[in-house]
């Protein structure tokens, strides 16, 4: 897996050898750790905005983790 950029302590963004792009994030208060393959709209996102939506995405993840539990990969 090739890690493309991370913020300490919030997420890791890397791609896997099949491309798919991988978000992993853990958590603050509560501790958790969820991994999500993007899907092809978010993969579309990143490739527009980069960063900001990464950052974004994440934020919308850790503000409610059970609502991503379906797409959880670990």
């Amino acid at each position: 897996m090739e890690m493309i950029f991370q913020e300490p302590y919030d997420y890791t963004f890397s791609k896997a050898r099949n491309s798919q792009l991988i978000l992993a994030l853990c958590g603050s208060v509560g501790s958790f750790e969820l991994d999500i393959v993007l899907n092809q709209h978010e993969t579309e996102e990143y490739n527009k905005n980069g960063k900001p939506f990464i950052d974004n995405l994440a934020g919308q993840i850790r503000y409610r983790p059970t609502a991503w539990t379906d797409r959880k990969i670990n």
